[in-house]
């Protein structure tokens, strides 16, 4: 299992960064208040589409940097997307291509996930 747990609603309970759903939320009310109130306030306030995209990718930008994003890779079983059948080729192949099989092979050699830098200097400040 993973080291925190996330609710049903889309709240975040896992890590010092993650985000809730009510920080979300409010997020994306500010967004719909700053969209309206631009197309609303008068003529000086037209904006182009390259102005909306950039208003976009930097809202994304704050909510992603608030975030302690984990990604989850499903590995689809078989091409007939049918339970109790398994392609094995199709399975390594997946597991190829996402990278997974070289992360297990860097973590059979001995090189454990980030360590935070206290637990880094408390194991290795001697050296």
């Amino acid at each position: 299992g993973g080291s925190g747990s996330s609710t049903r609603d889309g709240g975040a309970s896992s890590g010092r960064r993650g985000i809730t759903s009510e920080q979300m939320r409010k997020a994306f009310a500010t967004f719909r208040r700053r969209s309206s109130s631009m197309a609303t306030s008068g003529r000086n306030a037209v904006r182009t589409l390259g102005g909306q995209f950039k208003g976009s990718l930097q809202l994304l930008y704050s909510t992603l940097s608030v975030t302690n994003p984990h990604y989850v890779r499903c590995i689809k079983p078989n091409h007939n997307k049918v339970p109790n059948e398994f392609d094995n080729e199709m399975v390594m192949s997946q597991l190829l291509y996402a990278g997974m099989l070289e992360t297990i092979k860097i973590r059979k050699a001995g090189y454990p996930i980030r360590r935070s830098i206290v637990d880094f200097l408390d194991r290795y400040l001697l050296i």
